[in-house]
């Protein structure tokens, strides 16, 4: 996975230290403003917040596995 320091909106992110699967929602000089879920006393919230570029890593979008689709 490469290592970026500039993100465009609607990058995948995680905090370096490890973190939620976010979504770069806005890039502004040295900060990124992110949004992800997280499920918060039983009810999935979105939140947000903001990042310096150095302690955000890009990300990959999550494998769930394959799903085969076909007609019968």
């Amino acid at each position: 996975m490469e290592n970026k320091m500039s993100f465009d909106i609607g990058d995948l992110v995680r905090l370096k230290s490890g973190s939620a699967l976010m979504v770069a929602e806005e890039v502004e000089n040295n900060f990124i403003f992110c949004v992800w879920t997280e499920n918060v006393k039983g009810r999935q919230e979105v939140l947000r917040n903001r990042f310096h570029v150095a302690t955000i890593e890009a990300s990959k979008k999550p494998q769930f596995g394959a799903i085969s689709v076909g007609r019968g």
